[in-house]
């Protein structure tokens, strides 16, 4: 009865993915027409390399839908390594779009620094997600390749939407030496990009 109880919330949690997918493909086309008016090749370099990896990281958390519960062989395997991809990949958006701010809005000329200051979250869900790998404090799966959620699963999520709560803050408090409509518009578009995130993620 657990089992069918488990495969029902996977269901309802993979159709929620979908409407996830479907989000993101909207935010796509919304942010490619807010800047494709623009005279940035390195904004739309990061742009597109952006795209390329919340691809990914939908697929592989559509994977971990898709694995869990079930039990054939190599199951468990996959069901780890497409969770393992998804918190990774999900910090990792959060870093590459803070790297398209800095790209969009021509915020200093030192953009490998700033690159490197925001891997520091990726860097970090890496070694907890190997350390999980031993001690299930972030996830575990158990003997019908369920998932559950560790007494540290905090940690993840925190990992997870740290830099998009950092996007915000930016986006909010930033000043412009000069103030023209089209940057407060690509102002308005990153607030509105992080908070629908953050909402997706609450509910």
């Amino acid at each position: 009865m657990s089992l069918l109880s488990a495969n029902l919330d996977n269901t309802y949690l993979l159709i929620a993915n979908l409407s996830s997918f479907v989000f993101c493909i909207f935010m796509v086309v919304f942010m490619r027409s807010v800047i494709e008016n623009q005279n940035n090749s390195h904004a739309r370099y990061i742009f597109k390399r952006l795209i390329i990896i919340v691809a990914a990281c939908l697929v592989s958390d559509m994977l971990t839908y898709v694995f869990d519960t079930r039990v054939f062989l190599g199951a468990r395997l996959l069901h780890k390594i497409s969770m393992f991809l998804s918190v990774l990949l999900t910090v990792y958006v959060g870093s590459v779009w803070n790297v398209f701010f800095d790209s969009t809005f021509h915020i200093g000329k030192e953009n490998k620094k700033r690159m490197w200051f925001y891997m520091i979250p990726v860097f970090a869900a890496f070694v907890c997600l190997f350390v999980n790998l031993f001690t299930g404090w972030l996830f575990f799966f158990d003997d019908n390749n369920v998932y559950s959620r560790g007494p540290f699963a905090f940690v993840s999520f925190f990992l997870q939407y740290l830099m998009w709560g950092v996007l915000i803050l930016r986006a909010v408090f930033l000043k412009f030496s000069v103030k023209t409509i089209r940057y407060a518009k690509l102002r308005i578009s990153f607030i509105l990009v992080g908070l629908m995130t953050l909402i997706f993620f609450f509910f």
